[in-house]
């Protein structure tokens, strides 16, 4: 079943119709299919009349940099370069009032929700109607995947041009039952009215998720003749690199734009697909090479991994019992490392690594580890053998809860001393962690000496103070050191420490009968953080704070920045902190201006706590360096991230998880795309699907793997099952002699 976009007719009459050129590249993976398309352009640049302007789209934000880096060399000055859905969220900012106009909702300035804002508010929406059942209850966890799902399938609705009331019968179709397991009791029939009401909700008030930002684009601005008219009028060049991973939304818009009769170039990975079931359909791009006049097939990389290992492997995932027609063809590239428990895999594996680096001339940035799922356990044990052996290590998109970070905690139980009616979030652990993490200051053998008190009552001198207890910080390698180390911290929240769920507080030091045991530093770090307390929560009293952001901010300024001597985990963690926080605040304005900030605070510590965000701020960096040491990624990571190295290690080869896509596949998403064929889905079909998934992760993989290949393989997975993925009879056969 075909999905459609509204028609559309030509709107710029005084443009040719015909292309003038364009130019539709193929190829694999490091086969050259960017610069060819950086070099179409700059061969171009000639023909075109001064001010014309480009459009460049790249399939993802890292990709997006090394193009913008390639095309700044061509030296044209006016580039926009973005992705397709950065440049639908761009075209909806600006044309909103059209958008008002056209969809009939009174105009307010948009705010894009994130993700875990998201899921928040459409529970709360649904809450109610997803909790009839008349079946049997159903439990939070099934309630919360399947708000997940719903926003999910409104995404790839929007992204593939669907219309919303068309969702329950494709599921219905395509699904049959097997939908009611991911959307319960009667959800699968209201799933429509369900997502237009979650819509229609977040327009009367001005939010935009990325589903909507795409439905907006294509239901309204794509079939509207003024828009139409000023896009083709603006661009009079369009590049798109890797289309295999652009939306079908994409398309459409390319296909406008040729017909305005802009230039046009295109890079298609045919191993590609890496983001086939999150919203890419590589089917709905098709058309736009029957509209170039120039195609070119650079094929895929000239060597064994590719032209022989990765045909191989292919055959053998269809035909597991057909060994002899490749074990003569084994290339000495590829070794297999096998043994019984995966943990002793994990050491082999680290120590090949080590061995390598000191024996065959490698540096740790030629080396990726690749798995189909790197679970937190092998990705922690091989980070710390290779880093015990003075190897650098990489962690490709390592994005850890923020809550995570004991610098977030601390900052967020400074936020409940400050202000009243949260200390049911506090306990001593907590307060002893924040003396710990806010205590931060310059390397005391750095610092000016702090003058001796004297006199009754005083609390010594640092010389006279320090004797009880060893002093147990140590220097960062930013010049930083604790104040307070866990051990005087832990004395202090014991005994100054007064639980409250109305005022908690701090109590003077004096209140601990031994404080002389604390130490001169740890005892002014003290005073210091309970004047500071006391006095933002005098200006709340005289209300001169505005926003709780403000206190945040401050808390920032005067325990952690120190000039900026942060460490880059620290820095990132606290700059996705403030951006979440400010996007929270605006969010909860815009939905109750006269919510009590308390009760924002409080939600949002909640939805911290949940460990939905991840510290993982924008931009991450102003540029993107390949990694500077060993790489540990997932399948999708490397792929998405278009990375290469000489040596490659497979983990967990024999894994059933090769062929499948994973997290990395949305729920319904084969029902969205232009191919299907409008009836139910098979065990066949998935089976092929997978099988098809396998063949391209094989080939792109190889491609990118320059030198040699290690297949390492345990007998039992991290459950304890044993592991028979599409790769075992190649085990197998190395465990028997056959090949190499």
């Amino acid at each position: 079943m075909a999905n459609h976009f509204p028609a559309s007719a030509t709107f710029a009459p005084d443009r040719p119709a015909a292309i003038a050129r364009s130019i539709w590249i193929t190829g694999g993976a490091l086969s050259g299919k960017t610069q060819t398309l950086v070099d179409w352009f700059q061969g171009l640049r000639d023909q075109l009349p001064p001010g014309s302007r480009v459009l460049a789209l790249a399939a993802s934000s890292e990709t997006r940099w090394a193009l913008m880096e390639r095309l700044a060399a061509v030296g044209w000055p006016a580039i926009d370069c973005t992705t397709p859905l950065g440049f639908f969220e761009q075209e909806v900012m600006l044309f909103y009032p059209l958008l008002a106009e056209r969809a009939g909702f009174v105009p307010q300035f948009p705010l894009l929700l994130r993700p875990e804002n998201e899921q928040e508010l459409a529970g709360q929406l649904w809450g109610p109607a997803l909790a009839e059942n008349p079946d049997a209850p159903i439990a939070q966890p099934l309630r919360e995947r399947a708000v997940r799902r719903l926003l999910d399938l409104l995404q790839l609705a929007a992204n593939s041009g669907t219309d919303l009331a068309e969702i329950p019968d494709r599921l219905v179709q395509g699904l049959g039952p097997a939908a009611a397991v991911e959307l319960p009791g009667n959800w699968v029939d209201r799933a429509g009215a369900l997502i237009v009401e979650w819509r229609d909700w977040c327009l009367r008030r001005g939010l935009l998720t990325y589903g909507l930002v795409s439905w907006l684009y294509g239901h309204f601005l794509l079939s509207d003749p003024r828009y139409l008219d000023r896009l083709q009028r603006r661009y009079q060049v369009v590049l798109a690199d890797d289309t295999d991973d652009f939306p079908a939304l994409a398309g459409r818009l390319l296909t406008l734009l040729q017909e305005g009769g802009a230039w046009a170039g295109y890079t298609h990975n045919r191993d590609g697909a890496s983001r086939l079931g999150l919203g890419a359909d590589p089917v709905a791009l098709q058309p736009l090479a029957d509209r170039c006049t120039d195609h070119l097939d650079l094929g895929r990389a000239n060597h064994d991994l590719v032209q022989r290992v990765a045909p191989l492997l292919s055959t053998v995932a269809r035909e597991p019992f057909a060994i002899a027609p490749w074990a003569e063809a084994w290339p000495p590239t590829v070794q297999v490392l096998t043994t019984i428990a995966r943990a002793q895999l994990l050491r082999e594996t680290a120590e090949t690594i080590v061995q390598a680096v000191q024996t065959e001339a490698l540096q740790p940035q030629d080396i990726a580890v690749i798995s189909p799922g790197l679970d937190s356990i092998a990705g922690y044990t091989l980070a710390s053998i290779l880093r015990d052996r003075g190897l650098p290590v990489t962690l490709l998109g390592n994005q850890r809860p923020l809550i995570s970070s004991p610098t977030v905690r601390s900052l967020l139980t400074l936020w409940t001393l400050v202000y009243p009616g949260l200390g049911d979030w506090l306990n001593r652990e907590d307060v002893a962690e924040m003396l710990v993490g806010l205590s931060t200051e310059p390397d005391p053998w750095l610092a000016t000496p702090e003058p001796a008190a004297t006199g009754a009552g005083s609390i010594g001198t640092e010389a006279e103070l320090d004797l009880a207890l060893p002093d147990l910080a140590e220097t960062s390698p930013t010049g930083l050191r604790r104040a307070i180390d866990p051990v005087r911290a832990g004395l202090i929240a014991d005994h100054c420490f007064r639980p409250d769920r109305q005022r908690p507080e701090l109590l003077p030091v004096e209140v601990f009968a031994r404080w002389d045991r604390l130490g001169y530093r740890a005892t002014m770090a003290y005073q210091k953080l309970r004047s500071w307390i006391s006095e933002q929560q005098q200006q709340l009293r005289q209300r001169l704070v505005r926003s709780p952001l403000i206190v945040l901010d401050r808390a920032v300024q005067q325990f952690l920045w120190h000039g900026g001597r942060l460490d880059p985990a620290e820095l990132a963690a606290l700059r996705e902190l403030l951006e979440a926080a400010h996007r929270y605040w605006d969010i909860s304005h815009r939905i109750d201006p006269q919510a009590p900030e308390t009760e924002t605070i409080h939600k949002f510590i909640a939805l911290l706590r949940r460990g939905t965000i991840a510290a993982n701020p924008f931009p991450s960096q102003v540029l993107n360096p390949a990694p500077s040491g060993i790489t540990l990624a997932n399948i999708f990571q490397y792929r998405t991230a278009r990375l290469s190295h000489r040596w490659h290690f497979w983990l967990d080869a024999s894994s059933p998880l090769w062929p499948r896509g994973g997290a990395a596949v949305l729920f319904g998403s084969p029902l969205f795309l232009q191919d299907w064929n409008g009836r139910r889905r098979t065990p066949d079909d998935e089976e092929q699907a997978d099988l098809d998934r396998f063949d391209r992760v094989v080939h792109d993989l190889l491609g990118r793997c320059r030198d040699r290949l290690y297949l390492c393989h345990s007998d039992l997975s991290v459950t304890g099952q044993d592991q028979l993925g599409p790769m075992r009879p190649v085990i197998d056969a190395s465990e028997l002699g056959v090949g190499n």
